[in-house]
């Protein structure tokens, strides 16, 4: 299990990175300066991150312990999202 306060955090990036794009670039470029700002966010905190192929960014803090939930259970998650703060928006 990872923590999904972590989890929500790099969520927000991303949601953050493509409603907040610029136009002037193009989606490559756009991505390439996500990228950039979400390691530099990790480096600047002193976290590591893992990256999925997806390029979702994830931090588990304290390993879970028991079963893994099936497809019957239900799953109960608290959490708190942020975005970035650039340039003043």
């Amino acid at each position: 299990m990872f923590n999904m306060r972590f989890f929500t955090t790099l969520l927000a990036f991303a949601l953050f990175s493509i409603i907040a794009c610029n136009k002037d670039l193009s989606p490559e470029e756009q991505l390439q300066k996500d990228i950039e700002e979400i390691q530099k966010y990790l480096s600047d905190k002193g976290l590591t991150a893992t990256t999925t192929d997806s390029g979702l960014h994830y931090i588990i803090t304290q390993e879970g312990t028991g079963g893994h939930p099936t497809l019957q259970n239900t799953v109960t998650v608290k959490y708190k999202g942020y975005f970035a703060r650039r340039h003043g928006v």
